[in-house]
């Protein structure tokens, strides 16, 4: 359910990050990226007490129906994942500013977001 949640929050982004970034300047994308990456960080300052201390600790046993959980688990990740999901095409409207080098650039920036995702997790994980 978790994953299911996580990744409907990025689908969603990812789709309404397109449409932003196709009215914005590559200047106003770069904003916008950052503003997306600093409303993720701020869910994860707020994801221990939203997360554990209220959802896993307060509701536990008080929720059983597997819908109810879906929901609550999906509220708790929608707005991250779905800023997570507007980063990307904010960021490739920001690199894409000749239609020359446009599959070149994004192509780029989607294998160093890739590889820096794993190498994240990489070392996060240990």
């Amino acid at each position: 359910m978790v994953v299911g949640a996580f990744l409907a929050g990025l689908g969603l982004g990812s789709i309404i990050g397109a449409k932003i970034a196709d009215r914005l300047s590559p200047s106003r994308a770069v904003m916008g990226f950052a503003l997306c990456e600093a409303g993720v960080a701020l869910c994860a300052l707020l994801s221990k007490p939203f997360l554990y201390d209220w959802l896993a600790l307060s509701m536990a046993g008080q929720v059983e129906s597997p819908v109810a959980i879906f929901a609550l688990c999906f509220a708790g990740l929608v707005v991250p994942t779905t800023l997570m999901g507007a980063s990307l095409p904010l960021l490739s409207r920001a690199v894409a500013v000749s239609l020359d080098t446009v599959a070149e650039r994004i192509g780029q920036l989607y294998g160093l977001n890739t590889l820096g995702a794993g190498l994240g997790a990489l070392l996060g994980g240990g």
